[in-house]
């Protein structure tokens, strides 16, 4: 008995502090996303703002890191956070299948970005990126200087589109973002703004 109770307490040990996952689906995929599911690949939430809400409870309850799994679609969010140990990626691992995007079309509203990336261990990977819009000008701490679809300060963008963001200038590596894979970007006068396409070579 004294080892089958050792046994149940190295277990219900080693279940602590696991990385959780969270899956999300358009509304109209099967299964459909909704955000009073509780997330599960066969109960999804509809979005990834609410994925991330959920994580990021579930993290400062004691969970090391989440994932979030991103059905094929487009999802239309922005300025999504991630600050803690959260990756988002696509369920498919086809980044042209999964669009995640400030605006419906690249001439948008601005002060919309898809991510705000400020956590060492959080991953976005997989995915398209596209019509973010931040134009705002000055010496402020965030002005379109920062980025258009993403502004980092940590973490890591793998193997995604990152395509047909507008800012106050062209897309530069400023901050402290590592890319996983070599990537290559091109940059010229669009609109009132820059038009850019950063994509993994790989």
């Amino acid at each position: 008995m004294k080892k089958l109770l050792v046994a149940i307490l190295a277990s219900c040990i080693s279940l602590t502090g696991l990385a959780i996952d969270y899956h999300v689906a358009p509304t109209d995929a099967s299964p459909a996303g909704s955000d009073s599911n509780p997330g599960t690949a066969e109960a999804p939430f509809a979005t990834i703002a609410k994925a991330i809400t959920t994580a990021n409870a579930a993290i400062e309850g004691g969970e090391s890191g989440a994932t979030i799994h991103l059905a094929d679609g487009t999802y239309t969010e922005y300025n999504l956070t991630l600050a803690k140990a959260i990756t988002v990626k696509s369920l498919s691992g086809n980044r042209d299948s999964v669009i995640v995007q400030a605006n419906t079309s690249a001439r948008g509203t601005t002060g919309r970005r898809v991510f705000f990336i400020s956590s060492d261990d959080a991953v976005v990977a997989d995915i398209t990126i596209r019509y973010g819009c931040w134009t705002t000008k000055g010496s402020g701490t965030d002005n379109g200087y920062n980025g258009g679809n993403i502004r980092m300060s940590a973490g890591m963008v793998t193997n995604c589109v990152v395509a047909q963001g507008m800012s106050s200038r062209p897309w530069t590596p400023r901050s402290r973002a590592r890319w996983a894979a070599t990537s290559t970007w091109s940059a010229a006068p669009w609109w009132t703004a820059t038009y850019w396409t950063v994509r993994s070579t790989t």
